[in-house]
Formats: C-alpha cells, sequence, structure tokens
C-alpha cells in the first residue's frame, strides 16, 4: 500500500528511518497523527528490526485509532458548564490534535493566542500550566491550558468567563476529570509497550523466514515505567543468554518490601512509590554493574554473575544493601523506617524463571538471618 504521495515519499522514509536508527532497540513513539494510508487519527508507534550482527533489515509500525478517545471526550460534561469547550494542540506546527468540530482536526490554528501559546511552549521540557483570555462574538471567554512536555502537546479547556467566575468550584472538578483522561492515554500507551512483544511475534512470521531474526525481536525489552529496570518479561528472556559454570556461578537476590499495601494505606501510594524508586536508587549503588528487575509490585531481583567474588563476599553485599533499606531514610514526609525482607540463591547449571519460584519461597521464611540457598544441591 502507497501511503504518502510519491514526491514526499522518499523524504519522509528518510526521516523514519533516522528516527527508527536513534530510538535503537526501542519503540520510536510517532504520537497522535493523521495516518496518510487512511487518513483516520491514529497512535502511530514503529519499530527498528536488525539482523544477527546487529544491522538495520526493516522496520514494523502500529497505529491505535483514536476514535474511543475522541468520543470519551466529546462525552465528558459537567454540570454547570454548558458552554465549556476542549482542544489538543500540537506546538511543533500549531495543528489541532483533537478538537469538538472535526473538522478541525489536523489543520493550523487561526486563533492569534494558540499561536503564541504554542511558540513561547515549543522546546520546554517542564510542564506549563497557566490561562488567557480572549474575546469571541462579543463574549468574553477564559482558556485554562496544560503542557504536556513528553509529546509537545497543550491541552486547553475553554468556558465563558461569566460561567468560569460562577461555578470555579466546578471548574476544578472539570479539570480533574480531564487530568485522569490524560492519565489513561498515558496508561494506553504503557500497556501498548506491555503487548509489544507479542505484536513482533506475529509480524516476524511475514517480515523475515528465518529463526535469527525471530530472536531479534523476541529480545525486544520491557521496562517498569515507574522505577526504569527490567520488568519480569525480562528476566524470562535474560535467563536463556545466561550462561553459569561451576566457577561462575550466578546470585540471584530478592528483596521484597514488607506489607507494601500498609505502606500505600498509612503514608498514600506517593510515598509509595518513592519507596520503589529509592528501593531501586540503593540496589544500582550497591550492586553496580548488575541488572535488575522488578518481578512483582513490592519485589526486586539482582542477577549478579560472581568473578572473583566467593559466597561470603556475596553475602556482605546483600547485608550492606539490606542494612541501607531498613534503615531511617529521608521520605518526601519526613524520616521513615520501612522493613524488607531478602533471600539470595545460587545456580551454576541451567537458568529458568523457577529461580523466582525459589526465591519467594526463601523470602516467606525469612526471619532477619540473610542465608544463602544453592539451588544445585539436591
Amino acid at each position: 500500500m502507497v501511503t504518502r504521495p510519491k514526491e514526499t515519499k522518499a523524504e519522509a522514509l528518510k526521516q523514519l528511518q533516522d528516527s527508527l536508527l536513534a530510538a535503537g532497540n526501542g519503540v520510536y513513539n510517532t504520537g497522535i497523527i493523521i495516518s496518510p494510508a487512511s487518513g483516520r487519527q491514529i497512535v502511530s508507534m514503529y519499530k527498528a528490526v536488525y539482523d544477527a550482527d546487529g544491522q538495520p533489515i526493516g522496520f514494523v509500525g502500529l497505529g491505535i485509532y483514536t476514535d474511543k478517545l475522541v468520543k470519551s471526550l466529546d462525552d465528558l460534561s459537567t454540570k454547570g458548564f454548558e458552554n465549556s469547550t476542549y482542544c489538543m494542540v500540537n506546538v511543533k506546527d500549531s495543528k489541532y490534535i483533537f478538537s469538538p468540530d472535526s473538522k478541525l482536526v489536523n489543520t493550523v490554528t487561526d486563533s492569534k493566542e494558540i499561536k503564541k501559546l504554542c511558540k513561547s511552549l515549543g522546546g520546554k521540557l517542564t510542564e506549563q500550566d497557566g490561562k488567557f483570555f480572549y474575546e469571541k462574538g462579543g463574549e468574553k471567554y477564559i482558556s485554562a491550558y496544560s503542557y504536556i512536555p513528553q509529546y509537545g502537546w497543550i491541552l486547553m479547556l475553554d468556558d465563558t468567563k461569566s460561567e468560569v467566575l460562577a461555578l470555579t468550584k466546578v471548574m476544578r472538578i472539570y479539570m480533574l476529570i480531564f487530568a485522569v483522561v490524560i492519565i489513561v492515554l498515558m496508561v494506553v500507551f504503557y500497556f501498548i509497550n506491555r503487548k509489544q512483544e507479542q505484536v513482533n511475534q506475529k509480524l516476524a512470521a511475514s517480515i523475515v523466514k528465518n529463526n535469527k531474526t525471530k530472536d531479534s525481536l523476541y529480545t525486544a525489552m520491557f521496562k517498569d515505567v515507574l522505577t526504569d529496570v527490567n520488568n519480569r518479561v525480562s528476566f524470562s528472556m535474560d535467563t536463556e543468554e545466561m550462561k553459569p559454570t561451576a566457577n561462575n556461578p550466578y546470585y540471584f537476590v530478592m528483596f521484597n518490601i514488607a506489607d507494601f499495601s500498609a505502606v500505600n494505606s498509612q503514608y498514600g501510594n506517593d510515598t509509595g512509590d518513592w519507596l520503589l524508586v529509592r528501593t531501586v536508587d540503593v540496589l544500582r549503588q550497591v550492586f553496580r554493574g548488575s541488572k535488575i528487575y522488578r518481578t512483582g509490585s513490592d519485589e526486586f531481583v539482582v542477577a549478579v554473575q560472581a568473578n572473583s567474588n566467593t559466597a561470603d563476599e556475596i553475602l556482605d553485599t546483600v547485608k550492606d544493601a539490606y542494612n541501607r533499606l531498613t534503615g531511617r531514610q529521608n521520605s518526601p514526609i519526613g524520616k521513615l523506617q520501612f522493613k524488607f525482607r531478602t533471600s539470595v540463591v545460587r545456580k551454576n547449571s541451567d537458568i529458568n524463571t523457577s529461580v523466582i519460584t525459589v526465591l519467594k519461597d526463601a523470602v516467606n521464611r525469612f526471619t532477619g538471618q540473610i542465608t544463602l540457598t544453592d539451588m544445585n544441591q539436591k
């Protein structure tokens, strides 16, 4: 299918190829665009395919229609805001991404205020919020906006000045509803990335006919969004590449946040998120150069292949990390102390996901004494 006019195809293809190479093994997120093939609005993503020598040999693409998201935005309503409207604009080209008037989608705005706002926010790397005033048809309006720097989007909510001033409390609720919609959009991106492995597997058969290329697609890694470490899917894939020996065994260390649900209940989800990120920071400081995985909501696994390190040295390192994690820490709400459970296993033969089962079993029996379980002993 020819998706672009002939005179622009080479230039557009070159731009896409450069962006894919810059993304490396990651997913290149084009953003919300009008599909050249269908003429419908989509969330567009691409991923490069590499051969066994690491050379790019092609790419795969995925487009998700935004129809349902647009319908959700159009159906939103708040009592007392009968005159309110919304729109979303791309700061790069001042074109509408979403608009109640579907004819305006992918067209350049004719609003001087919006063009000025796009020019001032373009290139900024931090979130920006604000408002501006304008007149239309003799009526005074207020437009409240929120800038999303990750994608270069401005979300705007417009209403008459009289209605806003009369219902300021309701306006806050309305903004909260739209904030939830944006969060839902981010979650959609997250789950699309989670499903990328399955999509790659289905597309592999139509792109290449050999096992090496399939393996290249299967090795596309997924990361935990909050802590930026590998997740359990990545652990399962990485175990196939781990080659331990009797002289160079692998040590797997699990750190479990005890009663993590109680932390969220007592201190709030923000503190819980901070604790997850803080846990990864400590593990990175102690286990330098080792891979860290988030294998559950409250558990992390560190994979260490020993060179000259002895089992005692590994246990000393684990104890160091444990002491740092259980000591009093300066959290966003003050000095707090959290409980952790830990377990260590050693494996010098074939490795698979059964390691996590053994680690969990040892963690559940943890009494404060760090011990080593040798999975090679029968």
